[in-house]
């Protein structure tokens, strides 16, 4: 019988989203929602709940007049591990 393996360490994990170049104005918050879920669907955690996860929201910008983001990236960090 093969044994039981142990569970991974959750690990951070990134999510993006990459507006299309030709995209009329796009809502920001749409964008990171779309990053988040991109994220959340990546993690391979044990599943469970975890508190205090750490959720971080990043931007790629194009600087022209008047500027737009063209990549939103959200980072989701678990909590240390309890011993």
């Amino acid at each position: 019988m093969a044994r039981a393996q142990p569970p991974k360490q959750a690990r951070p994990v990134t999510g993006k989203f990459v507006v299309k170049e030709d995209a009329p104005h796009f809502p920001h918050e749409q964008g990171f929602r779309m990053a988040l879920d991109n994220a959340l669907r990546k993690t391979g955690w044990t599943p469970g709940d975890y508190k205090n996860v750490k959720v971080e929201q990043f931007a790629t910008i194009n600087v022209v007049n008047p500027g737009r983001i063209i990549e939103y990236c959200v980072v989701l960090t678990p909590p240390p591990p309890t011993t």
